[in-house]
């Protein structure tokens, strides 16, 4: 093989190694933006679906679920109510 021919096909090999190593590159995993998500209100805040089922519920993709803890029932208020008599 004539130098110049070497040269060129060792540069094209390296080349070819370096772009097959990069489409061959584990992932970089991205971090989970609902990781942080751990109440019922900070799910809606961010925007997921609300089920509307009784209490609601707030539904991440990954499948895990919040639900509403405090709930208003306006035909007996007084058994919601977090005030006291004396």
């Amino acid at each position: 093989m004539h130098p110049k021919n070497y040269w060129s096909f060792l540069l094209f090999l390296v080349v070819l190694f370096v772009i097959v190593a990069y489409l061959l590159r584990p992932a970089a995993k991205k971090p989970d933006p609902t990781a942080s998500i751990t109440t019922y209100d900070q799910c809606v805040q961010a925007g997921y679906p609300v089920m509307q089922s009784y209490p609601p519920q707030c539904t991440l993709p990954n499948g895990k679920y919040f639900v509403q803890s405090q709930i208003y029932d306006p035909i007996h208020p007084q058994q919601h109510s977090a005030t006291t008599s004396p």
